[in-house]
């Protein structure tokens, strides 16, 4: 089951391997916490959910490598 966390973006980065589609490579920088800032891929349908100073709540892949399907601004 995926947890669900919320925390401000604070970066937004394509970063696709050699001969990959950009669009499925995108990551957002976000600070949960003081303490703890995570980086998470987004899957293509959400990648205009959320810009950088965005306040967003959104749920943990159940995978390490997963992407993100659930994107919210707050």
């Amino acid at each position: 089951m995926a947890l669900i966390r919320s925390g401000v973006v604070v970066g937004k980065d394509f970063r696709p391997p050699d001969g990959a589609d950009p669009v499925d490579w995108c990551f957002l920088v976000v600070d949960v916490s003081e303490e703890e800032r995570v980086t998470v891929r987004l899957h293509r349908d959400k990648l205009s959910s959320a810009g950088i100073g965005d306040r967003i709540t959104f749920s943990s892949p159940v995978r390490r490598n997963g992407k993100v399907r659930f994107v919210k601004r707050s």
